[in-house]
């Protein structure tokens, strides 16, 4: 994953043979925590995505995203 340092990562290599016969999404990261952020700041997050199935894996649309506030 890539975070607020610019550190990147990827998921390790995956053997044909482990692959699922479907498509099948796989997500490095599905919750970002980002502490404290001044109001106004504009964040950024890049999500790693792979298919670890042996067929095409197509994503349509916009994908959700959820803001949640702490106190």
């Amino acid at each position: 994953s890539k975070g607020q340092t610019g550190e990147t990562s990827k998921p390790g290599t995956v053997k044909a043979e482990d692959l699922a016969p479907w498509p099948r999404l796989f997500v490095e990261e599905d919750f970002i925590d980002f502490g404290e952020v001044p109001f106004g700041k504009p964040l950024t997050y890049t999500f790693y995505l792979k298919n670890l199935g042996a067929q095409p894996l197509t994503v349509n649309g916009t994908p959700e995203v959820k803001i949640l506030e702490g106190c």
